[in-house]
């Protein structure tokens, strides 16, 4: 859905109070984070996961990995790997997104 800029169908994935914060520190609630997908503010080109790793905690699940993208946001192109963990928890017999953090992986020297 985040290469299609699908905003309508990961509106359906997402709690009415998830919340994103982004590699510059930024965090934006649901309205904001699905207006920036439709208003194309952000673009996904590709997102590559890898290094997947689930844990679950009763009615909630803690998702971790490593992504390359290849993204602009506010028209600023980024290429490169990055660190994401999101949130999921169980409600109304499905899972739903509560927050989403992206990180910024630095080269190493």
């Amino acid at each position: 859905m985040y290469k299609a800029n699908d905003a309508d169908g990961l509106a359906a994935l997402l709690t009415a109070d998830f919340l994103y914060t982004s590699p510059l520190g930024e965090v934006v609630n649901r309205e904001i984070y699905l207006d920036n997908l439709r208003g194309r503010t952000v673009l996904m080109r590709a997102v590559e996961p890898s290094g997947e790793l689930v844990r679950f905690h009763g009615d909630t699940a803690v998702l971790t990995a490593l992504w390359t993208l290849d993204e602009s946001s506010r028209g600023t192109r980024f290429k490169g790997p990055v660190r994401i963990i999101r949130v999921w928890v169980w409600k109304d017999d499905r899972w739903l997104a509560a927050a989403f953090q992206v990180t910024n992986v630095k080269a190493k020297a």
